[in-house]
């Protein structure tokens, strides 16, 4: 059971990019007219809560009867369609089921599926108006990643309107569910570290004899697949393999350096080990060359 809400630092600026979009009740004779409106936050923060806002601002002509504006179907699940941007911080890839709570809950931590607007009666000579507010919350979960996520939020696909009648809308064309577009920030920064592993008999670089080094992804990705390129300075020195790719099944990569069987000096070689983000000039995010002397 849900005991309660955190609240996200990030909700208040998500909600600065709010767009509301509308949807138009037509008057009908003796009845109520309303416009619903629903939040568009675009970011929560990982291990957060996220709040959507959903307003139906009412008009009722004099005598009318009560009525009500139903939203049923208020789900959230990974959206298919998430990219990843190769080698970049800012790439965003598909939830996992983990990673967020399906339905939405209310502000006591309660399953909701369905909000429920009831437009009280017009008893009086007049027409009279009113708004009516309430919250819907997305519930994040901290993961082991560095990924950004996105996670689609849906309200629908069912507007009921009872005594609310001629159903349009501009944006949204009823029955049609209203979707929104989250991404989780990820509150753990991807970064990359050399080793030497655990029993390597060689840690310097000797004629005729190699060492290894590994490069590892910390933490390890789950969607997010790092190219890499991987050249030395030093002459005459050869790698076991110039390319590679940093993903969920290969977080570390082994290198394995052979120096010449005799360079023609006797001085020690420090030889520097570089690993570039594949296709570019650019280093990982946070790697410095290593020298392996």
């Amino acid at each position: 059971m849900r005991t309660g809400l955190s609240f996200a630092r990030g909700s208040c600026r998500a909600l600065k990019w709010m767009a509301l979009f509308g949807v138009v009740f037509a008057v009908g004779a003796g009845s109520a007219s309303a416009q619903v409106t629903i939040s568009d936050p675009k970011t929560v923060d990982e291990g957060e809560s996220l709040v959507f806002t959903v307003t139906v601002k009412y008009s009722q002509a004099a005598g009318a009867s009560s009525a009500s504006v139903v939203i049923t179907g208020i789900t959230a699940a990974a959206l298919s369609t998430g990219t990843v941007t190769t080698g970049s911080l800012t790439g965003v890839t598909v939830a996992e089921a983990d990673d967020f709570d399906s339905p939405l809950v209310d502000a006591t931590g309660g399953d909701l599926a369905t909000l429920t607007f009831a437009i009280p009666a017009n008893t009086g000579m007049t027409a009279s108006t009113g708004t009516l507010t309430q919250q819907a919350y997305l519930l994040t979960r901290p993961d082991l990643d560095a990924e950004d996520e996105n996670v689609q939020v849906t309200f629908g696909p069912t507007f009921a309107a009872n005594g609310v009648t001629g159903l349009t809308g501009s944006v949204l064309t009823l029955p049609s569910p209203s979707t929104r577009t989250v991404r989780i920030v990820d509150d753990e920064e991807q970064t990359f570290v050399w080793n030497t592993p655990s029993g390597t008999a060689n840690t310097s670089p000797k004629e005729g004899t190699s060492t290894v080094r590994e490069l590892k992804a910390v933490p390890a990705p789950v969607n997010m697949s790092w190219p890499v390129s991987l050249y030395l300075e030093e002459a005459g020195y050869r790698l076991n393999t110039g390319a590679t790719s940093l993903a969920a099944a290969t977080a570390t990569h082994s290198i394995t350096i052979t120096p010449p069987d005799n360079d023609g000096n006797r001085e020690d070689d420090t030889i520097e080990l570089n690993a570039l983000m594949g296709g570019t000039n650019n280093s990982l995010p946070g790697l410095e060359p290593i020298d392996i002397e």
